[in-house]
């Protein structure tokens, strides 16, 4: 059974790679002992393709899920945060009919927290590190929403005009059905079929199961335990600067 939730990623991605071009890379650590993108680490141009070919349209073990959370990173080629912010402010608020509802301006950061009555609520934030704006959007959707999620990625889903230098992104979602280890079966089993090779795995406690795997030079981690009320918890975690440190 597809989900539309993760469809957010898939279509997301498709935009992305057709904005994207190919960066040099450069520059220091990015962490971990982590080499910057297009050093030892793919490109972020790259991580997409690779996602997109291998079929990045999960299957849910089990709808409806809920705690919907979503976050993703993006890195610009610019050093105008003032731009970045304008557009997707502009996008929250034209597009989505979202409400900026505090805003915080610090050097060269700016935050600001959004929302739409019902629906979902959220913050982005722009900063200037390294001479490149970094683009922060984290969405909480709410579980009595009809709020089509996919408003945050169809083709209507702006990017910023600049060149991407680095993404990465997260999300997470519960199960109210099965047990830790028949989910986290599940999604090794998807994981496996499209192409991903399991590299390690954290088996040790019943109740939780980690895992990464890798296709092409992109890494991702698999975490799946359970939660306080009785839930299974799923997080995905992608091209995260700290897969590629020095113990790689």
């Amino acid at each position: 059974m597809k989900t539309r939730f993760i469809s957010i990623v898939a279509l997301l991605l498709t935009l992305l790679l057709s904005a994207c071009a190919q960066d040099s890379g450069g520059g220091q650590s990015d962490g971990d002992g982590a080499p910057p993108p297009g050093e030892g680490r793919p490109l972020g141009i790259e991580v997409i393709q690779v996602i997109q070919e291998g079929g990045f349209d999960i299957d849910y073990y089990a709808e409806p899920v809920s705690n919907l959370e979503w976050d993703i990173e993006i890195e610009f080629d610019t050093r105008d945060l003032e731009q970045v912010y304008d557009f997707y402010v502009a996008w929250l608020e034209d597009e989505l009919g979202a409400t900026v509802i505090e805003e915080e301006r610090a050097g060269d950061e700016i935050e600001a927290n959004f929302s739409r009555t019902g629906d979902f609520e959220g913050e982005i934030s722009v900063d200037l590190d390294d001479g490149r704006v970094e683009f922060d959007f984290d969405v909480d959707v709410f579980d009595s929403s009809e709020f089509d999620i996919l408003a945050f990625s169809d083709e209507n889903f702006p990017l910023f005009p600049e060149d991407v230098h680095d993404v990465e992104w997260d999300f997470s979602y519960e199960h109210s059905t099965g047990t830790p280890q028949e989910v986290f079966d599940h999604y090794d089993a998807w994981l496996t079929a499209n192409g991903w090779t399991q590299d390690n795995v954290d088996d040790d406690d019943d109740g939780e199961f980690e895992a990464e795997y890798s296709r092409q030079g992109v890494w991702l981690e698999l975490e799946v335990e359970d939660d306080d009320d009785g839930s299974v918890e799923v997080e995905w975690e992608i091209n995260k600067a700290r897969f590629y440190g020095s113990g790689r």
